[in-house]
């Protein structure tokens, strides 16, 4: 997991990385991957919110303007994916940081994060993944927060 870590940075970001393996580096990086996950969710909310106006604007009854709101909620937007694999790359990156550091992964924000937010099984599958090849991280997204 951190040779898969360490592609995706430079030799030189990856070395200070681990050389100065502190925690609140992973604690930051999971942070930043929960401020990526909820603005997913908040620009959906903001389409959504588009599109119940918009049935408004047209005269629309209640029930159309929470039709065409919660319809737009659930359409994947065109950055959904980047957004996902990005927040997903920062989570294992803190996984790895701490696994390099020998911590107990109860201790690792970003594992905490994960397990949080996955079932056991999917938790297993993206640590699976990130071994094999980051490039399908965005098949696991969170939750779908916006319903």
């Amino acid at each position: 997991m951190a040779d898969k870590a360490a592609e995706h940075l430079t030799t030189a970001t990856w070395r200070r990385l681990v050389r100065e393996n502190d925690r609140r580096h992973c604690k930051q990086l999971a942070k930043l991957a929960d401020a990526l996950l909820a603005g997913r969710k908040y620009a959906h909310d903001i389409v959504g919110n588009t599109a119940g106006f918009a049935a408004t604007m047209f005269g629309g009854p209640r029930i159309v303007q929470s039709a065409a709101r919660e319809i737009a909620r659930s359409i994947p937007l065109p950055w959904d994916e980047t957004m996902i694999a990005t927040a997903r790359r920062l989570q294992l990156t803190g996984v790895a940081l701490c696994v390099v550091a020998e911590r107990e992964l109860t201790t690792c924000h970003c594992f905490v994060q994960l397990a949080k937010s996955e079932t056991r099984e999917r938790v297993a599958a993206i640590l699976t993944t990130s071994v094999q090849d980051w490039t399908h991280l965005a098949a696991y997204p969170d939750a779908p927060a916006w319903r």
